[in-house]
């Protein structure tokens, strides 16, 4: 059913971006990325670390695996790179030269772990962004916004404004909850404020914090062109995600792009974030941030929600944290010593 070949380091025919696939007879090997398709044959790396050559009239037993995983998806393209089964151009480099080492999210869990301890869980982390233990509450403690979000942002609260005649109180509540953390920055708030709310943009600003479909346009389409009809044609990734993610936390991202995109050069390397926010741009950030919580649970940690998730995105990757996520990717590399015998 397989034909396990010697692997060839030439580049041949590269898909696009597939879904990790699981063996539907064989799951003990694991989930699998496509690393090449050619005449009439498909090769996967495999979890278990082999690589595995199909014909094309086997490969209706490979099956989508339910979740992305981003961060094994960089796993088995490294494993697969480290064992010449493909050129470093079909890796994801484009035909650069090797970028040498890279820090992997255990590395940033190491410096995670330096920075707070007792993790998401801990005094310093809740202290530092969640809520503080004592009745001063800074701008950068989001747990009060998402408690406000909660109440505020409700469809049947923003309804109730639109069917009073009032979607400015909608824009008036969201600029309110998101500009009471660090979320987002006063200029980008002043910009979506100063605009003349009508009942259009009203009712996309409830659709999109509530996923409402039904048009032929999905929701953040709609509020982009809302807004740009309005003036405000370069909207920025953080209101609008910022919202979305008091709102909803365990289930949507707040994307600050400058921590996005240094995360992304560790597991999406051929990623290249929009500087507006757009449907398919969202999508693989929010799959980028799944696979690192699922990474943050299997090492131990457990995130509260996508929040937690990209703050430690921002400060495991800050420049401050450079010379700390170095150590710990030499600390990795090390060679392990085995033990004397006596």
């Amino acid at each position: 059913m397989t034909e396990a070949t010697q692997a060839s380091t030439s580049t041949p025919e590269q898909p696009a971006i597939a879904p990790l696939v699981l063996h539907s007879k064989k799951q003990e090997w694991g989930r699998a990325l496509l690393l090449w398709r050619r005449e009439e044959k498909r090769a996967y790396q495999f979890e278990d670390g082999s690589m595995r050559v199909f014909a094309e009239r086997f490969c209706s037993m490979l099956q989508p695996a339910l979740h992305p995983d981003p961060v094994l998806r960089a796993r088995l393209q490294e494993q697969a790179l480290a064992a010449g089964h493909v050129g470093v151009a079909a890796g994801g480099s484009k035909g650069r030269a090797n970028r040498g080492p890279m820090p992997t999210v255990a590395d940033q869990v190491s410096v995670f772990g330096t920075l707070f301890e007792g993790g998401f869980a801990g005094t310093a982390w809740r202290n530092a962004c969640r809520a503080s233990g004592t009745k001063k509450v800074l701008k950068r403690h989001v747990d009060p916004a998402v408690e406000r979000a909660q109440l505020e942002l409700s469809e049947v609260k923003l309804r109730a404004h639109l069917d009073s005649g009032n979607p400015r109180a909608i824009v008036d509540t969201i600029m309110s909850i998101v500009g009471s953390t660090s979320l987002a920055t006063k200029t980008q708030l002043t910009a979506i404020d100063a605009l003349e709310v009508d009942t259009a943009l009203g009712v996309a600003f409830v659709e999109f914090l509530h996923d409402i479909g039904g048009a032929a346009r999905g929701p953040l389409d709609r509020l982009r062109i809302e807004l740009a009809r309005l003036g405000l044609k370069k909207v920025p990734w953080t209101v609008l995600t910022a919202a979305k993610a008091l709102l909803h936390p365990e289930t949507h991202l707040f994307v600050r792009p400058t921590a996005v995109r240094e995360q992304a050069k560790l597991l999406m390397p051929g990623f290249k974030m929009s500087t507006v926010p757009t449907p398919a741009a969202y999508a693989r950030c929010l799959e980028m941030a799944v696979g690192v919580r699922n990474e943050l649970r299997a090492a131990g940690l457990a995130p509260r929600d996508l929040l937690d998730v990209a703050e430690f995105m921002r400060v495991t990757l800050a420049k401050s944290q450079r010379d700390e996520l170095l150590g710990a990717m030499a600390e990795r590399s090390r060679p392990k010593t085995a033990a004397p015998v006596h």
